[in-house]
């Protein structure tokens, strides 16, 4: 099921960040009244965050790891690769930057930073976040893990405390981004609350 006010409320999320990008940077003096507003979109990260924790965890709830992959990979890589394909085009027309083929590849598939390729749009590094995180949803599907919430949202929790304190462990940046697993996590929680509460509402009507 599809949320519309969710994506709209994304939508805003990444529009703040533009406006922040373009509009207030100390070095950009055109709009000091408007620049006073997106000074806050950098708040937009965070926000774009904590709903895709919250898609998240509705798109793995009830599903099998190939339902929860499959309906990810359809919603995010066929955008991916048209953004990319736009970049590609705009820069070779547009500027002397060579790209190659193999690193259009790497980037398709948002794996680039492990096969030493570099960004050709930075941008979607807030997709890499995500797919990290993917990827730990669909282990835990698979292994069957993935409905003992509690514990396993427990030790993530602490272990993402721990990295931002103690930068330990320090394997956590290889498969997660423990600096935004916090927001993730929070959608998570409060999806799972929700879930909860409404089973348990059902039960009582049954009876």
């Amino acid at each position: 099921m599809r949320i519309v006010a969710l994506d709209l409320i994304r939508f805003f999320a990444a529009m703040s960040v533009v406006l922040y990008h373009y509009i207030s940077p100390d070095e950009l003096t055109d709009f000091p009244l408007l620049s006073q507003v997106t000074d806050f979109g950098y708040l937009g990260v965070p926000l774009f965050f904590i709903i895709s924790g919250y898609v998240i965890a509705l798109s793995a709830n009830n599903r099998s790891a190939w339902q929860f992959i499959s309906s990810r990979f359809v919603r995010l890589y066929p955008a991916l690769w048209a953004g990319i394909l736009f970049t590609v085009i705009v820069v070779t027309l547009f500027s002397n930057t060579k790209i190659s083929f193999l690193q259009i590849l790497a980037n398709g598939t948002l794996l680039n930073d492990y096969m030493g390729f570099a960004n050709i749009d930075g941008v979607y590094w807030t997709l890499k976040a995500e797919l990290k995180f993917y990827a730990c949803m669909s282990i835990l599907l698979l292994v069957g893990l993935f409905q003992y919430y509690k514990v396993w949202l427990s030790i993530w929790m602490l272990m993402a405390v721990c990295f931002a304190l103690f930068s330990q462990p320090f394997f956590m940046s290889w498969f997660i981004s423990p600096e935004y697993s916090s927001f993730l996590l929070l959608a998570f929680v409060i999806t799972s609350f929700r879930a909860n509460k409404t089973r348990s509402l059902q039960k009582v009507c049954l009876y």
